[in-house]
């Protein structure tokens, strides 16, 4: 199958590994992996919180193999060569006999991934070792930012996946004033080295590396951070060649084929998966439209509960009212300042905060010594249905400064300080929190919302259940029912309205399929927060998966770097004045121009394009002549018809990063019949800033049919529809069917209100 076909199929990859088991060399493997297990001294999961950490110090003095720690056990795994490597290790004057692990036996593989992935990491310059997997992504002076990678599998189901997840993770430097208290060996550090001048790289330093001398070369801890600080990297970019080499889609799809590779080498014969998706969303805007939340004209009234109300002018909440109404226009005065005490039940509340509740940190937080009102007011108001914004602007200065290699120190009066936002600053807030009170008012009132909610008529017949609850639609009222202390009366329940039983039929067939050992402790527990759909015909659940689908990173890269690329500038001269897009008297000004304006005797496409296309700027990107570039005097006001002209007349074959199939399930609902995964992406266009998303979910068919076809052709009235809403993702489509949200808002309202009685 093609890339891209008529029928809108595309075979996209994954971060899923698949294994020919029967193909396997494990000959080859014995060859070069050689196993042995330890038995480690109990450990106390409650009490000695940092018992990984001291044994991963441990192990790290008295060896330089890659390891393993298992919680099972507990077990240490060490790979070596071959036999004659192997010796006991002694762990506080207690001996520990190697046990050899026999290598070709597939119920290993697991384990056996376990150490190849720490082979793979620690001989590889580029990534941070061993305790924790982190791909290398970007360093200031005190942090360095990597992805962390894990490896899960679906070993023990008898099927032949393992998973690449990743997580965005932060690695802190160490000052001088924190060296006194890194002998207390409670966390693994890390050191930097430089193999090769451009290459730095990472590796869990032994005791006798954690030096004065090492300290100035870098001694780096994980670092947790906080919701101010925390690691991000967006998932693409196709800014720049360097902004692409640091996103998570380049960082994974790099390691999946340089992993393969490895594992190939080995004996090992994974390859990356390719799923092929079908396009399953509407492509009409109209459709599209009539699954939105309806517009009710109901008041929302602007209640003042800031920190700092007394300091700034009693007018305050008055004018964000205003610009709220300026913001919001397809209703005369939707927003209304109301006080708290003429509050009534019912009514809609939107609260004004001034600060974004990581303030409060007792350690760091710049608010540590007052208090965070937003309980005490939902506890004053149990029936009111409301909804908090933040009118706080330093509250994302402070979050963007904490970003840069020199971050100031805030003060409370600073931070305190604040002006009221334009309408265009909070429009896009204001239409989120509209919706969310409306959302949560339909829970709250679930009476009577045939009309309030779009595709809600799809749920007849359907319960939901997620996370200990469930929800169903009843003729015109939405019911909810807590699973807690209720069991019993749930069972009953699902058995009276969809003939299934929820034991035998729903909750065994997911323990069997998720549990290798189906009497796990707690595995009812588990699987009752998992999201069910259960219909008369049929019970599916929404398998959360890890993995994700990747773009084309490689035809990205190629295109950037020719975009990039310095050439002579008289390549980017017209050789002849006949073109069937410009006039000759156009190319004629054009070449004038780049002799006249274009400083440079070398240049690339985007520097040419960013300082002499729509203006003139210097290397600083300053605007010098404002509209006074050669786009002006081709008649073009952006660069796709100067890149055609470049390649169709002058022989540079420039193409954009920005066309839809180099992203082929980045916008709309994708689907493998195959297979049961599904993306849901975004409604219009791509985002570049997203962090997040592009996470491969699994419809698993436990009751009902499974024959692709008629299953897809299934889902596509009973269960996609229900993902075309935007109310829950602003603007996008949902990922999961809404009423899994809806039981979310249920209990977060309930918990708020302390309302746990069932519907």
């Amino acid at each position: 199958m093609t890339n891209r076909s008529k029928n809108n199929n595309r075979a996209v990859p994954t971060t899923i590994l698949t294994i020919d088991r029967g193909a396997i060399d494990w000959e080859r493997l014995r060859h070069s992996c050689y196993i042995a297990r330890y038995k480690l001294p109990f450990y106390n999961r409650k009490t000695d919180k940092n018992y990984f950490a001291r044994m991963h110090n441990w192990y790290k003095q008295e060896g330089n193999y890659p390891c393993y720690l298992h919680t099972h056990g507990p077990h240490l795994y060490v790979k070596y060569s071959n036999a004659g490597e192997v010796i006991d290790l002694l762990y506080e004057g207690q001996v520990l006999r190697a046990e050899t692990i026999v290598v070709d036996n597939e119920a290993m593989l697991p384990w056996i991934m376990k150490l190849l992935t720490a082979d793979f990491f620690q001989l590889d310059g580029r990534f941070v070792s061993n305790a924790k997997f982190f791909l290398w992504a970007t360093a200031d002076k005190d942090f360095v930012t990597g992805l962390e990678i894990e490896l899960n599998h679906n070993w023990q189901e008898n099927k032949d996946e393992f998973i690449v997840s990743d997580e965005a993770t932060r690695l802190r430097r160490l000052r001088p004033i924190d060296f006194d208290y890194i002998q207390s060996w409670q966390q693994v550090y890390y050191g930097r080295f430089y193999p090769t001048p451009d290459m730095p790289v990472f590796k869990q330093l032994k005791r006798d590396q954690l030096t004065r001398d090492q300290l100035r070369e870098g001694i780096y801890e994980l670092y947790e951070g906080s919701r101010t600080n925390r690691a991000n990297l967006i998932f693409h970019s196709t800014k720049s060649l360097h902004a692409l080499r640091q996103t998570r889609s380049y960082l994974l799809s790099q390691f999946v084929t340089r992993f393969v590779a490895h594992l190939n080498e080995l004996g090992l014969p994974f390859q990356q998966k390719r799923l092929p998706m079908q396009s399953m969303h509407s492509k009409s805007s109209a459709a599209m439209q009539e699954r939105q939340l309806p517009l009710e004209q109901k008041p929302i009234y602007i209640i003042d509960d800031r920190l700092n109300a007394t300091r700034q002018s009693d007018d305050f909440a008055a004018q964000y009212c205003a610009v709220a109404n300026q913001a919001i226009t397809d209703y005369d005065a939707l927003f209304i300042v109301k006080s708290e005490a003429d509050l009534q039940p019912g009514d809609w509340a939107l609260r004004l905060q001034d600060y974004d509740g990581t303030e409060f940190e007792p350690d760091t937080g710049i608010l540590k010594d007052r208090q965070d009102t937003k309980t005490d007011f939902s506890n004053r108001h149990p029936k009111v249905v409301k909804q908090t914004i933040n009118v706080n602007s330093n509250s994302k200065k402070r979050k963007e400064d904490a970003q840069r290699q020199k971050a100031r120190t805030w003060s409370e009066a600073e931070y305190l300080d604040y002006d009221v936002p334009t309408a265009d600053d909070i429009k896009t807030r204001l239409e989120v929190c509209r919706n969310q009170l409306l959302l949560k008012d339909v829970v709250m009132f679930p009476q009577n919302v045939l009309a309030r909610l779009p595709q809600i008529e799809m749920m007849a017949d359907m319960i939901f259940l997620y996370q200990g609850a469930l929800i169903y639609f009843d003729g015109q009222d939405l019911c909810f029912m807590s699973v807690a202390n209720n069991l019993e009366a749930v069972v009953a329940f699902v058995q009276k309205h969809s003939g299934w039983d929820l034991h035998e039929d729903v909750l065994l067939p997911s323990i069997e399929q998720y549990y290798f050992n189906s009497q796990r402790d707690g595995a009812i527990a588990d699987t009752l927060k998992r999201p069910f759909i259960i219909g008369r015909d049929f019970v599916w659940e929404i398998w959360e998966g890890n993995g994700r689908v990747l773009n084309e990173d490689v035809t990205i890269q190629e295109r950037l770097e020719a975009l990039e690329q310095v050439r002579l500038c008289k390549e980017f001269y017209p050789p002849h004045l006949d073109s069937p897009l410009f006039t000759a008297a156009q190319l004629r000004a054009y070449a004038e121009f780049l002799d006249k304006e274009v400083r440079q005797t070398t240049v690339s496409y985007v520097d040419l394009k960013a300082q002499y296309g729509k203006h003139i700027k210097d290397e600083r990107g300053t605007i010098l002549v404002k509209d006074g570039g050669f786009f002006n005097l081709l008649g073009i006001s952006n660069a796709k018809k100067y890149r055609e002209y470049l390649k169709e007349c002058v022989g540079l074959p420039l193409e954009s990063v920005r066309e839809d199939h180099l992203f082929p399930v980045y916008k709309g609902i994708w689907y493998s019949p195959n297979s049961g995964h599904y993306v849901a992406g975004v409604k219009d266009t791509s985002n570049e800033e997203q962090e997040r998303g592009h996470t491969l979910r699994r419809i698993v068919v436990h009751q009902g049919i499974k024959e692709p076809d008629k299953l897809k052709s299934l889902l596509a009235q009973s269960f996609f529809p229900l993902l075309e809403v935007n109310f829950i993702r602003y603007k996008n489509y949902t990922v999961r069917p809404f009423p899994f949200q809806l039981i979310d808002i249920w209990q977060k309202v309930s918990e708020n209100n302390r309302v746990f009685s069932d519907v």
